[in-house]
């Protein structure tokens, strides 16, 4: 999905936007492929760089915080 977290970085061109918009319609056609076949497991997926930290140290200072 196109970069809209701009504390962190920059947002997209519309360029790049459009071709992460683009691939990502692909990726839900192929989705729909896998459910209407009724397939079961891990499809396509991508743990990046230092998955551990980002999800460990990083997501909970993004969460927001109840009142």
């Amino acid at each position: 999905m196109p970069n809209n977290h701009i504390i962190i970085g920059d947002i997209d061109s519309k360029m790049l936007e459009k071709e992460k918009l683009s691939a990502a319609e692909e990726g839900l056609q192929h989705i729909n492929h896998i459910i209407e076949q009724r397939k079961t497991g891990e499809f396509m997926v991508v743990k990046g760089f230092l998955p551990w930290l980002l999800t460990g140290l990083l997501n909970p200072m993004l969460q927001k915080k109840g009142h």
